[in-house]
């Protein structure tokens, strides 16, 4: 589970307090695409996806933060969503990055 905090080409400048975050979340998603790098040169039928799950409704999203956080989701419906795009890829779309929307993130 990865987050666009985590993306180095689309940086959130106003995400203050977020640096070690979306540090750990870059770091997962460059592991990830070493990861599926290498498995696709070992086993072409593994299908390895970074997921943004979107602004969902848990106790992590439930504190004070200097900006508006929209389109909140809930966690019904986010996990249903990401069950699409997660039976919508294939070996392919291995070591890529995708939101709960079906959109390809950039890195």
């Amino acid at each position: 589970m990865s987050s666009d905090s985590g993306s180095a080409q689309n940086f959130r400048e106003m995400e203050d307090g977020f640096a070690a975050y979306a540090a750990s979340k870059a770091a997962l998603n460059q592991s990830l695409r070493h990861m599926a790098a290498e498995l696709r040169r070992k086993d072409d039928k593994t299908t390895i996806l970074a997921m943004h799950p979107g602004e969902v409704a848990t106790d992590m999203a439930n504190i004070n933060l200097g900006w508006e956080v929209e389109g909140i989701i809930s966690a019904e419906v986010s996990v249903g969503a990401m069950i699409n795009v997660i039976t919508s890829k294939g070996p392919e779309h291995s070591g890529t990055f995708w939101t709960w929307e079906d959109n390809q993130y950039p890195w």
